[in-house]
């Protein structure tokens, strides 16, 4: 089935941010471990892995739409302590949230009902990751750090 080009434009982003999002948290994780933070470590590895599922979702819509799965994933970004990783991984949720809401949308205008329904699903994924993360604003990163040293250490 012959996609819309501004739909398959859309899931191409989408599976660019998701293996940028799956490596950040493989990277991530090696710093935490390093850190001494093996619990934590093992929660973003957890996450990477979701990221993936997301991924794997993405490319399969796309490949039905006719798609050509050629993308190229932006960067990833060092942190070096255990804020700048939350943190990181924080803006990233926050964006792809944006970035899936606004191409859900765009995929509804488009007339395409199953893909805004896999942005929503996934969407959704993504703002649950980010109220994980935000906790860290409620309780502070020492407290949040600290439920992860007891879970691993």
């Amino acid at each position: 089935m012959k996609g819309n080009p501004t739909v398959i434009e859309a899931l191409l982003k989408a599976c660019a941010a998701e293996v940028r999002s799956h490596v950040q948290y493989r990277q991530d994780a090696a710093v935490l471990e390093n850190l001494g933070l093996p619990a934590l470590a093992a929660y973003l590895i957890g996450r990477a892995g979701e990221e993936s599922e997301h991924l794997k979702k993405y490319l399969a819509r796309l490949t039905f739409l006719e798609g050509a799965p050629a993308f190229q994933p932006t960067a990833t970004v060092y942190a070096a302590d255990v804020l700048a990783v939350l943190n990181g991984q924080l803006a990233l949720e926050l964006q792809a949230s944006a970035d899936y809401q606004a191409a859900g949308d765009m995929a509804a205008a488009a007339g395409d009902a199953v893909t805004r329904d896999l942005f929503a699903e996934i969407e959704a994924d993504e703002q649950e990751h980010e109220g994980e993360l935000a906790i860290i604003g409620r309780f502070g990163i020492e407290a949040y750090v600290a439920g992860y040293r007891a879970k691993g250490v």
